[in-house]
């Protein structure tokens, strides 16, 4: 399959680029902390101002936060890895709606969060 679709792991490298970009901007417009870590189609969001480069700065991020978060994206019918340190993944069975869904849903969830529900 993969390589009928030469050009599938760029697509999944998009993918994961769009909602990475995506939850970062929604944790800004909450006033939220939050910050990325990506490669390819693999990614970790950390509630922290820049990506953890670490282990010491991954486990100094907000994991209680990030706990509250993903409680918020179960219910709107996103379901994360319940750990921090635990990587997203992105496959070809997602598109751009689907990714467009997921953001929305964590731009209501850290909405929500900012304002301390």
């Amino acid at each position: 399959v993969l390589r009928a679709a030469e050009t599938a792991y760029e697509r999944l490298a998009a993918l994961a680029a769009r909602l990475a970009a995506g939850v970062e901007a929604a944790a800004a417009d909450a006033g939220l902390p939050l910050a990325v870590a990506r490669e390819g189609s693999m990614l970790t969001a950390f509630f922290r101002a820049t990506p953890p480069r670490d282990w010491t700065e991954a486990a100094a991020s907000d994991t209680a936060r990030f706990a509250r978060f993903h409680r918020a994206m179960l219910d709107r019918g996103v379901m994360l890895p319940p750990s921090q340190f635990e990587a997203w993944f992105v496959s070809l069975a997602h598109d751009e709606a689907t990714i467009d869904r997921a953001v929305a849903a964590a731009r209501d969830a850290l909405a929500s969060l900012a304002r301390g529900e």
